[in-house]
């Protein structure tokens, strides 16, 4: 690995940043253009099936949500779509069960703005298998229960939990089934789950952290333990500073942190971020995002000690619209602003590439325009590449 002094970078690569710290500095990346899929869609979920790129669902360019299941090869690119889902489904949660198998869970069918619906539903899809299709539906109170808001996660032994108001549901792989419980302390829709691990292996199976998607009063953050032996438990944090947010983005940092980004906090996006401490269970303030109107629906990435943030976007009271990329780096409490995508939109799809970061379609909004073409659908795809640089005083 070359290792070049701080004094030449600075002289010989404009617009570099360098970060404090001893790892190496991010640099502004460049975009580039990629092949676009088949049926031009915002609000799919990807996922990975056979390590090929997977879109599931979307809504179009018709404003129409969209059973469409789009894949990804790596050496062919986008291929003709064979797979459709059960019913049509944008926004849904979708969970890897294994290498074939794709849990899909809610969204909505219809068509925007006023005649979404949400759905009831979940299915199993496996993108490279069309014909094995089948419903899956958690036990969440009925068949007339919307699943708007569920929150979903894998946890260490395969196992799906899903969260919805104040019940949780635990899917069985093996056997495709579903078991209900009591879920979280607060009433939750719009949580974000992430597994964390088994606190004490001889006791637990996984202990989940579950943020935001609570009422304001209640609490913001718990820990669900599911246990060898017994019923899931949930134990509130008692440092509990957090608003009544919801569709935040969250990923951990190390063995001891996690990081949560933006979300909605009534119907406005929200700059803020913060740190929780798993060992101390205390909250603690993150960097300030760049954009005054903060993200909501984004991805957060982890990369070293920092954090990627693409997709999602700014929810104004003149409507949605794009959000530039950052990078945090919340040791130094500093963000830093990527080059703006050549293709900016609403709802875009980001997922891993071998060469960077795939940033899929999404839509633009324009509140100005005639009542019925406020919003187009992208038929763009665009990779960010990141190089890094090791450096030395």
């Amino acid at each position: 690995m070359v290792k070049l002094s701080r004094r030449f970078l600075l002289g010989a690569i404009p617009g570099l940043v360098l970060l404090p710290g001893i790892d190496p500095p991010v640099q502004p990346g460049r975009w580039t253009d990629a092949a676009a899929p088949r049926v031009a869609v915002a609000a799919a979920t990807p996922a990975k099936a056979r390590d090929a790129l997977t879109l599931i669902g979307g809504f179009t360019d018709r404003l129409e949500a969209t059973a469409s299941v789009q894949v990804r090869d790596s050496r062919r690119g986008w291929l003709p779509v064979g797979t459709s889902l059960l019913e049509p489904r944008a926004e849904s949660i979708v969970v890897p069960l294994d290498e074939d198998r794709l849990l899909v869970i809610g969204g909505w069918s219809g068509q925007l703005p006023n005649q979404r619906r949400w759905s009831r539903t979940a299915e199993i899809c496996e993108p490279h298998r069309p014909d094995r299709r089948r419903e899956t539906s958690p036990p969440f109170g009925g068949s007339n229960r919307s699943l708007e808001g569920v929150a979903a996660t894998r946890m260490s032994d395969g196992r799906v939990l899903a969260v919805l108001d104040d019940r949780l549901a635990i899917f069985d792989p093996e056997q495709e089934s579903w078991t209900t419980g009591s879920g979280p302390v607060a009433s939750r829709r719009g949580a974000r789950l992430l597994a964390l691990g088994p606190r004490n292996p001889e006791d637990h199976i996984d202990s989940v952290l579950v943020v935001g998607g609570h009422e304001p009063g209640r609490p913001s953050i718990e820990i669900i333990d599911i246990h060898r032996n017994g019923p899931p438990t949930a134990e509130t944090w008692s440092d509990d500073p957090l608003p009544a947010v919801r569709d935040v983005a969250l990923a951990r940092s190390g063995r001891s942190e996690v990081i949560v980004v933006g979300g909605l906090i009534g119907r406005r996006s929200t700059p803020l971020t913060w740190r929780l401490d798993l060992g101390n269970r205390t909250v603690g303030a993150g960097p300030k995002l760049a954009d005054p109107d903060g993200v909501t629906g984004a991805r957060l990435i982890p990369r070293g000690s920092r954090f990627l943030l693409l997709g999602g976007e700014s929810r104004t009271p003149g409507g949605p619209r794009p959000t530039r990329g950052m990078v945090l780096h919340p040791a130094s409490n500093r963000v830093i602003l990527l080059p703006e995508s050549p293709h900016p939109a609403v709802r875009a799809m980001v997922s891993a590439d071998s060469g960077g970061y795939l940033v899929t379609g999404g839509y633009r909004f324009d509140a100005s325009a005639s009542v019925g073409s406020r919003t187009s659908v992208l038929e763009t795809a665009d990779l960010l590449t990141i190089p890094t640089i090791a450096v030395a005083d």
